[in-house]
């Protein structure tokens, strides 16, 4: 089954109605660090996605950890604005 950007803003939004989003990822299973669709789809969403981004692990992919959790939750906001889901 394909994780869809529907599907993702879904379940952005929801992670956003906590006080920590950034301890409610979306991505809801990391498997010792193997990227899943799910943690393609979060990274693009916001523009974070590269070649030499790609050889990182999944775990230390997510935008909360990159770009630290304060700007990774004001480009997911843009980003949702954007896009038109809000």
């Amino acid at each position: 089954m394909e994780y869809t950007e529907k599907e993702h803003v879904e379940n952005l939004l929801d992670m956003l109605e906590y006080e920590n989003p950034c301890n409610h990822c979306p991505n809801e299973v990391f498997i010792d660090c193997v990227s899943i669709p799910r943690c393609i789809m979060c990274r693009s969403f916001i523009g974070i996605q590269g070649i030499i981004y790609n050889y990182i692990p999944a775990c230390k992919k997510c935008p909360c950890y990159v770009l630290g959790e304060k700007e990774a939750i004001k480009r997911t906001w843009i980003a949702l604005e954007e896009k038109g889901y809000i």
